[in-house]
């Protein structure tokens, strides 16, 4: 049985959540290359997985930097190294990858500490910032998604302050999207008016939806044998079911080449 705590958790998720999707628009699926900013191994597929997939239907060039490899969902659970949870990782975003569509040439590490993605006036922010926009300018994506800046995880909200700062830095005219995962779970209703602002969008993924779900199961069925429990980490109840629609949500920013600098 839940308790009062628990139920008043639910009905604020469930608020947010309509009012988000209530909002968002419909929008189609172009040619058009694109980069995914990841975190972590997994976030590329919970949040993107039917763009992915829907964008390899298009002969889309598709890109993912991960800035850090993971390693650290392990951490305090058991006795296996960071190295071999990081390696487990990183195979498993290869591997659902490869269900969607993603060339492995098309993955880049950062390896950042997981945990630890400098944030601003953090050391190593600016060595981060030089390093992504780097990437960012080699690869020239038409498109962007990064991590929201309300995504309610510190390693989220540093990613994404860090790509936008990037994308200053090279003056890219990219169209840039933000991406939920954590805003879904842990978001505060006074937060939620600030995001109803945005432009918020919506894309079918109907057609692949069964793709995604292989590719998500295949990050969550990977156990640990140090502990038996998932290599990415145990999820929060409920948590993966807002990742199970046939469509996806993204806000678009309306200036790419000078984003919004939340702090």
């Amino acid at each position: 049985m839940l308790s009062i705590k628990d139920n008043l958790r639910k009905v604020r998720r469930l608020i947010i959540s309509a009012a988000i999707r209530s909002l968002a628009k419909p929008a189609g699926i172009s040619a058009s290359s694109l980069l995914i900013i990841a975190p972590h191994p997994d976030d590329e597929v919970l949040a993107c997985g039917g763009l992915i997939a829907l964008k390899n239907t298009k002969n889309a060039r598709v890109s993912v930097v991960f800035l850090t490899e993971g390693e650290a969902s392990h951490k305090g659970c058991c006795n296996a190294s960071s190295d071999k949870v990081a390696f487990a990782r990183r195979q498993l975003a290869v591997e659902s990858g490869k269900i969607l569509g993603l060339k492995t040439e098309d993955m880049f590490w950062l390896g950042l500490p997981d945990g630890n993605i400098p944030d601003r006036k953090e050391v190593g922010f600016k060595q981060t910032l030089k390093r992504l926009a780097k990437l960012i300018d080699e690869v020239k994506p038409c498109e962007i998604y990064v991590p929201h800046y309300h995504d309610c995880w510190p390693d989220h909200e540093a990613a994404s302050t860090v790509a936008r700062f990037a994308l200053r830095e090279i003056n890219s005219d990219c169209d840039l999207f933000y991406y939920p995962v954590w805003i879904w779970h842990n978001l505060r209703i006074r937060s939620l008016p600030e995001l109803l602002k945005t432009k918020i969008v919506c894309i079918n993924i109907g057609p692949v939806l069964d793709k995604k779900k292989a590719a998500v199961e295949h990050y969550l069925s990977a156990l640990n044998p140090d502990c038996g429990k998932p290599f990415c980490g145990i999820l929060p109840q409920g948590f993966v079911n807002h990742f199970q629609y046939d469509y996806e949500i993204f806000f678009k920013s309306d200036n790419c080449v000078n984003p919004n600098l939340h702090t």
